[in-house]
C-alpha cells in the first residue's frame, strides 16, 4: 500500500518534470526583459521591476520545492519568511492577473499569467509542509496550526 509520503513525492516529482520547460522558458523571457534595461536599451521600468519580481518568485518557488523534496522541514529547518513572503506574491499575482488580465494589460504585471501553472504545485507544497511539521506558514505573519 502507498503511503503519503510516497504518493505525495511522486507527486512533486511529476510536478516538477511538468513544469521544468515552462520554467526555462520563464527564464529566459524574464533575463531577456532584464537585460536591456542593464545596458541601456528600452524597456519600461514597470516591466523591468516586474522581470526582477517573476525572477526572484521563480527562485523562491523551486526553493521551497527543493526544500520539501529534501524533507528538510521535517528535519527542523524553518521555512524563511522572505521565501514565504515570495512564494505567496507569485502565488496571489498569479491568481489576481489571472483572473482580472484586462486590468492588468501593458502593466508589466500581465507575465503573472503564466504563474497559473505553479499554482497547483504552490498549494501541494503548502500541504506537504503541513505533513512534515504540522503546521504551515502562508505568510510570515499568518501560521495554520492543525
Amino acid at each position: 500500500m502507498m503511503s503519503v509520503r510516497t504518493f505525495s513525492r511522486f507527486f512533486l516529482i511529476c510536478e516538477a518534470l511538468t513544469l521544468a520547460i515552462p520554467s526555462l522558458f520563464g527564464l529566459m523571457f524574464v533575463v531577456s526583459g532584464i537585460f536591456p534595461m542593464l545596458t541601456g536599451m528600452y524597456t519600461t521600468f514597470p516591466q523591468y521591476l516586474s522581470c526582477w519580481l517573476v525572477l526572484l518568485t521563480l527562485c523562491a518557488l523551486w526553493h521551497l520545492y527543493f526544500d520539501t523534496l529534501a524533507e528538510k522541514f521535517a528535519k527542523g529547518k524553518p521555512l524563511g519568511k522572505l521565501t514565504q513572503l515570495l512564494t505567496f506574491t507569485g502565488f496571489a499575482l498569479s491568481l489576481l492577473v489571472m483572473g482580472f488580465n484586462e486590468f492588468f494589460r501593458q502593466s508589466g504585471l500581465e507575465i503573472f499569467a503564466f504563474g497559473i501553472l505553479y499554482v497547483p504545485t504552490y498549494l501541494h507544497l503548502l500541504l506537504e509542509i503541513k505533513r512534515q511539521t504540522g503546521k504551515v506558514d502562508i505568510l510570515p505573519l499568518l501560521t495554520l496550526k492543525g
